[in-house]
């Protein structure tokens, strides 16, 4: 097993512990998503620390971005609550939308709607 597939296992267990635990205590979104950030900031700081272990850390950050996103949007209790909300994020998908926007929102920001 090469170092990066440890590190990647690693925190998406991390993060889908987290998850879990955001589903079992009914947490908050902005509680789960920064908790995502701080997994995933905390991989950077290692990573910066241990470049020899990682050949493209951005590359391996937006997997795991996209794995807490992806898990998060799949388990949306009422994928409807954002339907009515208009989707200010002219990159995104529309199929996809606002939730979307919302997510990356909270991650980038640490809250919403601010």
């Amino acid at each position: 097993m090469k170092c990066i597939d440890a590190i990647e296992g690693t925190c998406k267990s991390i993060i889908h512990r987290l998850y879990l635990n955001y589903l079992e205590e009914h947490l908050d979104d902005t509680e789960y998503i920064g908790n995502v950030r701080s997994v995933l900031e905390g991989l950077d700081g290692f990573i910066h620390g241990n470049r020899e272990a990682v050949d493209d850390p951005l590359v391996l950050k937006n997997v795991l971005y996209e794995f807490a996103r992806d898990q998060w949007l799949q388990g949306l209790d009422d994928p409807d609550r954002f339907q009515e909300a208009p989707c200010k994020n002219a990159d995104a998908d529309p199929e996809e939308g606002y939730p979307i926007y919302y997510y990356d929102h909270i991650y980038n920001k640490g809250n919403y709607p601010l």
